[in-house]
């Protein structure tokens, strides 16, 4: 049991696990190993199937993303702002995408070769950027402070403050299925959470009697596990994700 309070994300290819305990110390290990092959002061990051970890480091009024190469030999920085939030690397590694808080804010798509990052939305309190084949599903909160789930193309350009939710409830965004494009909700002020393929429409849910609540989320490569924090981010959980023999999803 560790009190992961700093969040929680499994590579995609199921091998590596990365969290924060304190929300200052971050540790890379792989699963299944005793030793941390890369340690930082920072917050959770987010990792790629070739086992690239991406991660933000906060400075005192500046923000740098900064690439831990595979097993932790190097680092390199890729991008410099202020106000970067979350961050979340697409299964290939091929972009990242980011919070930005402030005048400018937004969520921002990078390539990581790197390129400028571009702007795909416009307010400043649109969250937790999750990554759905190409497209990214994303937390816009409105007036009332109700969490709504939207969807962009980075291509498509700049999805403004005027476009509408793509789900009729409210939702928030926790995570994804690298392997399925499923995204992870949870329902506000509710436990469990639901996984949503945002291609079919279809949904299930995933909780667990013993689970009063879950905080933040990740599920294995192969989707049959759900990894969550609960009980004010003290507790660590793994809750088998029951699917039907004939589900396509």
């Amino acid at each position: 049991m560790v009190a992961a309070s700093g969040g929680i994300h499994i590579s995609p290819n199921g091998r590596s696990l990365v969290y924060s305990d304190t929300r200052a110390l971050m540790l890379y290990r792989p699963l299944g190993g005793a030793e941390s092959v890369f340690e930082d002061a920072s917050h959770v990051g987010s990792l790629a199937l070739d086992g690239r970890w991406f991660y933000p480091r906060r400075g005192h009024d500046q923000t740098t993303i900064e690439i831990v190469e595979r097993k932790g030999h190097s680092t390199r920085v890729i991008h410099t702002g202020r106000g970067i939030g979350r961050i979340e690397v697409k299964p290939d590694g091929s972009q990242l995408a980011f919070e930005v808080f402030g005048e400018e804010g937004g969520i921002y798509v990078m390539d990581t070769d790197p390129y400028p990052p571009v702007r795909v939305t416009d307010q400043s309190g649109d969250v937790v950027p999750t990554w759905t084949g190409d497209k990214l599903a994303f937390t816009r909160y409105d007036a009332d402070k109700r969490p709504w789930v939207y969807v962009v193309d980075p291509k498509a350009g700049l999805l403004g403050k005027d476009a509408k939710p793509a789900l009729a409830l409210p939702r928030e965004t926790v995570g994804n299925v690298a392997i399925t494009g499923e995204i992870i909700l949870t329902i506000p002020g509710k436990p469990g959470a639901i996984l949503w393929n945002p291609a079919t429409g279809a949904t299930l849910t995933v909780e667990d009697p013993a689970v009063s609540n879950y905080q933040t989320a990740s599920v294995s490569p192969d989707g049959a596990w759900l990894i969550a924090t609960a009980k004010g981010l003290t507790e660590l959980w793994k809750v088998p994700v029951k699917r039907r023999a004939d589900d396509q999803r």
